[in-house]
């Protein structure tokens, strides 16, 4: 499964040494990591993608955005099973690919294969990461808010007891507190315009 962020990062947050835990803070990285990408509606490890897209006879299509951004190439575009070339305009950070000289995506059926996305840290080639700070800050609110549930609600934000008491709830959006959803707003994207 895929790991947003590493067990050493996790663990150093909780001020947790030793090892009895790690299987369990293993899977709470892999729960947040998940719930993300499900929030984010994409993979966001580095890999080879297919964006389909089929556009109607009376659209007329200057630009398409793929997901699993950042995108590093465009590796082939497909027109109706054929392979086509024609120079265009990518935007690699939003995805947005962009048709030059008044051409458009003409009617039919649309796919870009490509390559995108993020170097995670638990990449096994060694390489440095590149995945954005904000994401990883958000995977390790979610694990540390899962972490914490154990002992206490972490959806409760206030409580009074004078005399009859009083509750305040924080409703999460699938288990993603409001603080890791703030920082994963620019990572949401997708569509045709």
């Amino acid at each position: 499964m895929v790991q947003l962020i590493s067990l050493e990062l996790l663990k150093a947050a909780l001020d947790i040494r030793g090892q009895e835990q790690d299987d369990w803070l293993t899977t709470l990285i892999e729960q947040a990591s998940s719930a993300i990408e499900t929030h984010l509606n994409r993979s966001l490890a580095l890999n080879h993608y297919s964006r389909t897209f089929d556009i109607g006879l009376d659209e007329r299509v200057h630009a398409v955005t793929i997901p699993n951004t950042p995108i590093s190439q465009i590796t082939k575009i497909l027109h109706n099973k054929d392979e086509i070339t024609f120079t265009y305009d990518l935007d690699s950070r939003f995805g947005t690919v962009k048709t030059e000289y008044g051409h458009i995506f003409d009617h039919g059926r649309w796919i870009i294969e490509y390559e995108g996305g993020y170097v995670l840290p638990d990449n096994k080639e060694g390489k440095p990461p590149t995945l954005p700070a904000d994401i990883q800050s958000a995977t390790l609110i979610i694990a540390q808010n899962a972490w914490f549930a154990r002992q206490r609600d972490t959806a409760i934000r206030s409580e009074s007891e004078q005399g009859i008491g009083s509750t305040t709830w924080v409703t999460p959006d699938n288990g993603l507190s409001v603080e890791a959803m703030a920082l994963l707003v620019p990572y949401r994207r997708g569509g045709i315009s």
